[in-house]
């Protein structure tokens, strides 16, 4: 009898741990800690039937942008309002962040005259780093430097850039070897190619292609960026405001036990 064919959902859901330590031949990243997928609201009650009763998520980071259910605001511990907002969805606290600032926007417009569908690809994600450097050390000090998070998925759009580029981050401060990293996102993309017919523009269905095409070079690309904007991926955080100490209780909450080398 052949296979039930999976939901968009199941076809990006992975436990990032088992992943990358099948890439990697050695325990590199904590299997059962850390997931990711593609947006949540797409899923199915039988989806949903799937994280309610054979998961045991206490946290979901979600990065999607099209979001119909309200969120809770929340102050930063300099009494501030987060640019993270929470929410329970069953039974899980939801946390919701949105990569793309005006700052992004702005620095959108003005290039997107002389962009291709490829450039966009690269072009886009560099930009998210630059422009939402605040939200993303936000996350990482409010969200995922607490151990008491875990097991933890992290969410977003349908081709699943921001997801991605939260755990690139959290992959190369565990220092795992980018070919690795690579390995898995390739895999990830591909198996996305079911869901591109699903997109609701020709421009979003072109900049799927796109990111299909450029999936070999994307993570280079980031790891090229961070190291020569920043100093690399710890650089990159620990001078936008997270702490060493959060830095160092991330990598113990979900450090495999072999060091990469």
């Amino acid at each position: 009898m052949l296979e039930a064919a999976k939901s968009p959902f199941r076809s990006s859901f992975r436990d990032v741990g088992v992943s990358i330590n099948e890439c990697a031949g050695t325990r590199l990243v904590m299997p059962g800690k850390l997931y990711i997928c593609a947006r949540l609201d797409d899923a199915t009650d039988e989806d949903n039937e799937f994280l309610r009763n054979d998961t045991r998520f206490k946290t979901i980071v979600d990065t999607d942008r099209k979001q119909g259910r309200p969120f809770n605001t929340i102050s930063t511990t300099s009494g501030m309002t987060s640019s993270i907002s929470t929410t329970k969805f069953l039974g899980i606290t939801r946390c919701r962040v949105n990569l793309m600032s005006k700052s992004y926007i702005n620095k959108i417009m003005a290039q997107l005259s002389v962009w291709t569908h490829c450039k966009m690809v690269f072009g886009e994600s560099l930009d998210i780093l630059d422009t939402a450097r605040q939200q993303i050390c936000e996350v990482f000090n409010a969200v995922l430097s607490h151990d008491d998070v875990y097991p933890l998925l992290v969410c977003g759009g349908d081709l699943m850039r921001d997801q991605n580029l939260l755990v690139v981050l959290i992959l190369l401060l565990l220092n795992v070897p980018v070919e690795h990293i690579s390995t898995n996102f390739v895999s990830l993309v591909e198996d996305l190619q079911i869901g591109l017919n699903q997109c609701k523009t020709k421009v979003e269905f072109e900049l799927g292609q796109a990111m299909v095409s450029a999936r070999h070079q994307w993570v280079g690309a980031i790891r090229a960026h961070l190291d020569k904007v920043y100093g690399g991926a710890e650089e990159y955080l620990s001078q936008g405001s997270v702490t060493l100490e959060s830095l160092d209780s991330l990598r113990d909450a979900l450090r495999g036990g072999t060091k990469a080398g």
